[in-house]
């Protein structure tokens, strides 16, 4: 392999590895912000998220239940108290389903109207429910006995209203065991009977069903905080300096004189077009090539370039380098024929500074070929541009 196809190879492979590093950063730093928005999300949700009301029946009683007359007709009277424990949500109601049971046999069923429940309030609902026929009897015995307890279902379905947002339908099914007395009325310490959830089966239902919402929630959550936070980066991602060389002459070259020695005259523009973040130069490599041929080089000492918010920030270097000897009379002849053309190779690593971020180190390579004129001066300014089109890609 000879020397020049070496050279071409390493710069490549050089090069296309500066790439694959700037991708990686720029996944792995959108990675890092979906995740952290992603768990400012979460804790987002958990703060915010609406709780099912509770509902409990305080007062029960099943008047006329321990008398000694016979009669074939009685009624159930109760006082079913609906919290709602959000201070950030309202809700709305569907038709409440009330159903009591005694043993398997339904006692007798209600139904409330739909209703919307404002924040952190309590709706009282009292009524009663006529006890069909044909279980009062039984019903009335047990009373009697003591051992009597009623079931009681719950059913409906709801809507959350938080900050004007309506969520969609939950369903909600609640039950809870009524225990009475010889006088009709709850037996418990407590006097009152909260509805829970109506099976362990039920609310490993209702678990998975809510997970599965919250997986749902915070993907699409995730996805349009992450899609903001890739427009975000879109808009301050810093760009790369421009570099342009707008003066170049090689002196001296258009006359007769045999000297065997020559030099090279540049003015280098390094422009930073970012707005919003200043560029730390290290060291600076111009190489110019006449042909496969080194004709010389030059290091800019490392700097460092500031913003501009109104305007592209400039850097503006002039300077020169000598032509070595064995080159010199090859480049004069090829300028004095009008044929010479020369190429640019400038390397160096840069760090951006956005909003006070240090990113991390960026691989720089660009190149530019200048056309010199019988005069030994370009015809028209000259911008560097990537080293290859496979380093572009």
């Amino acid at each position: 392999m000879s020397v020049s196809t070496w050279k071409s190879v390493h710069h490549e492979m050089h090069v296309n590895c500066d790439v694959a590093v700037g991708s990686d950063g720029f996944y792995f730093w959108l990675l890092q912000v979906i995740g952290l928005l992603g768990i400012l999300a979460l804790c987002l949700w958990l703060a915010m998220r609406p709780r099912s009301p509770n509902y409990t029946i305080v007062n029960f009683s099943i008047p006329g239940a321990n008398t000694s007359n016979e009669s074939d007709h009685g009624s159930i009277q109760y006082e079913l108290d609906i919290e709602n424990p959000n201070q950030d949500s309202g809700i709305y109601y569907d038709d409440i389903f009330l159903m009591f049971y005694h043993g398997e046999d339904k006692v007798g069923s209600k139904t409330i109207p739909s209703f919307y429940q404002g924040k952190d309030k309590t709706r009282q609902v009292i009524d009663q429910v006529d006890v069909e026929t044909r279980f009062w009897t039984v019903l009335c015995k047990a009373i009697m006995n003591a051992t009597a307890e009623l079931r009681v279902d719950l059913s409906t379905k709801i809507r959350y209203n938080t900050w004007g947002i309506k969520s969609k339908q939950h369903g909600i099914n609640r039950e809870g065991k009524i225990p009475i007395g010889k006088d009709g009325k709850i037996s418990n310490k407590k006097k009152k009977v909260k509805l829970r959830h109506a099976s362990k089966k039920w609310k490993q239902r209702t678990i998975m069903c809510e997970t599965k919402n919250l997986c749902l929630w915070l993907v699409q959550l995730v996805y349009i905080l992450g899609l903001l936070a890739f427009c975000l980066w879109l808009a301050v991602y810093p760009r790369s300096p421009v570099y342009t060389i707008i003066k170049f002459s090689v002196p001296l070259t258009n006359h007769n004189n045999g000297s065997s020695h020559g030099r090279i005259e540049y003015e280098l523009d390094i422009k930073n077009p970012n707005r919003d973040s200043c560029i730390s130069y290290d060291a600076t490599f111009l190489t110019f090539y006449y042909g496969e041929d080194k004709v010389g080089n030059k290091t800019i000492l490392r700097f460092y370039q500031g913003k501009n918010p109104k305007k592209s920030e400039f850097h503006r270097l002039s300077d020169q380098m000598d032509v070595e000897t064995r080159l010199w009379t090859d480049l004069r002849k090829a300028i004095m024929n009008a044929s010479a053309e020369l190429r640019v190779d400038l390397s160096t690593k840069i760090v951006y500074y956005t909003w006070g971020i240090k990113s991390k180190q960026h691989g720089i390579n660009r190149e530019g070929k200048i056309h010199i004129g019988k005069d030994g001066m370009i015809l028209k300014e000259v911008k560097l541009r990537h080293a290859s089109k496979k380093w572009k890609l």
